[in-house]
């Protein structure tokens, strides 16, 4: 993994690895690569919405007790006693 990271992020290393690559076989590389940064970010995008869904699903949760952000924080605050 290292050797390959090395490669995509070192131009000159990138550079002297492709020169035998013709401009469609570069052009055909680069669409794959961008397809692959397309789907991290639709991931990460993805992912930020189910977090989101999941903190609003809690929240209503906390609601329907009656229980507060503050009282949660006031808790984790609050020492404990020892026996």
């Amino acid at each position: 993994m290292t050797d390959f990271l090395n490669l995509l992020t070192h131009e000159n290393t990138l550079k002297d690895n492709t020169e035998k690559l013709s401009i469609d076989e570069l052009k055909v590389v680069a669409s794959r690569l961008q397809l692959f940064i397309a789907h991290r970010e639709m991931q990460s995008v993805d992912d930020k919405v189910e977090r989101n869904a999941h903190i609003m699903r809690i929240r209503k949760q906390m609601y329907k007790i009656g229980l507060r952000v503050n009282d949660v924080r006031s808790a984790i605050k609050a020492p404990r006693k020892l026996k």
